[in-house]
């Protein structure tokens, strides 16, 4: 999909309705802009998050809570201190 915008006195560009509705996003989402070799790159939020979480699911062990075993180790790190 190609759209053709411009560019505000204030540096904001408006979102075409379509464009919004192909990337399910709401009003006041937030959005991430990369420029990858001299292009302009627009992510949902969501998505990058969801970029990043399978970036690392292949380190999750299966039935581990990740969260207890960070409280683990930081139990772990505070009686060493001691």
């Amino acid at each position: 999909m190609e759209s053709k915008v411009n560019v505000d006195n204030r540096g904001r560009v408006s979102l075409l309705l379509n464009i919004k509705k192909e990337l399910n996003l709401l009003n006041e989402d937030t959005v991430i802009l990369r420029v990858i070799n001299g292009e302009l790159k627009m992510l949902p939020m969501s998505h990058l998050i969801k970029e990043i979480q399978s970036n690392f699911i292949k380190y999750k062990k299966h039935n581990v809570s990740m969260v207890k075993e960070f409280i683990k180790m930081k139990r772990e790190d505070v009686a060493l201190e001691k």
